[in-house]
């Protein structure tokens, strides 16, 4: 059965706690998840008209519907990760490995998929220190993985099976956690970099915006086809616009 939610002012949509979460499958509960803490941010602003409506479709596409008085908005989950680092999380969310994850090795976006007593060597049993990739070459990867996720979403949204609102949002979680890191300059370098990327993207009938948020939620930006913008930090902070006036 589908999971849903209305709120009647942004203060009980901010609220909205453990309201969406489904644990049928870990999928499930993933999206659960993503979608909450995006709609936790989305309180903050004024994108959003109430009451409002929201829906966990499941077994259809795209993963969640937000219903308004006047509008509806279509909204696809997607992670920014590899096939190994997501192993890697599934083991140590089962317990099978007791100690603390390390993924700097699974960092690499083209590497291939490991068996399990691989993954288990690198990420539980750790010899001697590794730092993984240098800033550039992990700058690299997260281009690469984002990219490649964009348009995998962006071949679903355009088969007939995608039940499209007024709006359809595409939502990008990055498991890689590049962009938590503040050397790596995400405001000023990498997300200003992927919204020239899309520049050839923003027209009618594509994702109206796009959603990024960092590892762990502690950031969530928003990208259309006019600018970049932060909507939420971890402890409701509000990062406002971002400055673009930079080299690309």
């Amino acid at each position: 059965m589908a999971r849903t939610f209305t709120a009647t002012t942004s203060d009980s949509l901010a609220a909205i706690g453990d309201a969406l979460f489904n644990g049928s499958n870990q999928n499930a509960l993933d999206e659960s998840v993503q979608m909450t803490r995006l709609l936790e941010s989305l309180s903050k602003t004024n994108l959003l008209d109430y009451p409002i409506h929201v829906e966990h479709t499941r077994e259809q596409v795209p993963d969640f519907q937000i219903q308004t008085d006047r509008r509806k908005f279509a909204v696809e989950l997607t992670k920014i990760t590899n096939q190994n680092l997501g192993h890697a999380k599934a083991i140590h969310r089962r317990g099978e490995v007791e100690g603390c994850m390390t993924t700097a090795q699974l960092i690499g976006a083209n590497e291939k998929p490991l068996p399990k007593s691989d993954i288990i060597q690198k990420v539980f049993c750790i010899p001697q220190i590794d730092f993984g990739p240098d800033w550039h070459e992990e700058c690299n990867i997260w281009k690469e993985t984002a990219l490649k996720q964009i348009e995998r979403k962006s071949e679903c949204q355009s088969k007939n099976t995608f039940q499209h609102g007024d709006e359809d949002w595409l939502v990008l979680l990055d498991e890689l956690g590049t962009l938590n890191a503040p050397m790596l300059a995400p405001d000023r370098y990498l997300l200003p970099w992927l919204h020239e990327q899309l520049r050839h993207r923003w027209k009618d009938g594509w994702f109206s915006r796009l959603f990024i948020q960092s590892d762990h939620f502690f950031r969530t930006w928003m990208l259309t086809r006019e600018e970049v913008s932060e909507i939420g930090r971890l402890g409701g902070q509000n990062g406002g616009d971002l400055d673009l006036d930079v080299p690309l």
